[in-house]
């Protein structure tokens, strides 16, 4: 721990590394207030998933509580958006956009493995809060998922490679052109797509959230 915070303060400077301190903590606060287990990280090699799948899916592992709640505080998206996690995983980021103002929110998973446990999180969360929620978990592959015309917020958290990656922007791109509307593209870890989103699609970031260990590029779509 000790190492790890020395090469933190090295790499990213001591602001950024109390950040992380920080954001470790509340994650653990907010895993117990909810009784949730969204935390521990899923290699690639462990997921129920096909060999084909494995090739260009990447390891799970949740975004950081602090990082999201500030990144939607900076956003300040239209009230009754239509949220989607493509690759939701145990479905930590599905709980915090629940506690914000969207009209409808869904994760993508391809996993059953982890839809379940997502799914089990699911009833404890909306237990804790006691209040129903507008919450569905579709445990699909992305590729095959059809892109509903009011979904305006997509989010990714490098679930999976630049090949799948560019499939699924082209999807989206196609139904805004079938149904024009404003679209948020919000790329945690953005970096190994930047290429491909300006190059490809002629895409740039419009806004960039950094805080402690975290680097999101956000691409609004008029």
């Amino acid at each position: 721990m000790i190492k790890r915070t020395i090469n933190s303060i090295r790499d990213k400077g001591i602001s950024r590394t109390y950040q992380s301190v920080v954001s470790v903590f509340e994650d653990f606060y907010f895993e117990v207030k909810y009784d949730l287990s969204t935390s521990r990280v899923v290699k690639r090699e462990e997921l129920d998933i096909s060999e084909d799948s494995k090739v260009h899916s990447e390891e799970y592992k949740p975004t950081r509580i602090r990082h999201f709640r500030l990144l939607i505080k900076m956003l300040h998206l239209p009230e009754c958006s239509v949220f989607v996690d493509m690759g939701s995983g145990k479905g930590r980021i599905l709980f915090m956009a629940a506690l914000q103002n969207f009209k409808r929110i869904t994760g993508v998973e391809i996993s059953s493995q982890l839809c379940k446990i997502a799914l089990k999180n699911y009833k404890k969360f909306e237990k804790k809060l006691n209040r129903p929620l507008n919450i569905e978990i579709v445990n699909e592959d992305v590729l095959k998922y059809k892109i509903k015309d009011d979904e305006n917020i997509f989010y990714f958290y490098n679930p999976f490679d630049n090949y799948v990656m560019e499939i699924i922007i082209e999807k989206i791109m196609k139904s805004i052109t079938e149904n024009p509307r404003k679209v948020w593209l919000i790329l945690n870890n953005f970096i190994p797509f930047s290429d491909m989103m300006e190059s490809k699609f002629k895409l740039r970031a419009t806004k960039q959230f950094i805080y402690g260990g975290t680097e999101i590029a956000i691409y609004i779509i008029n």
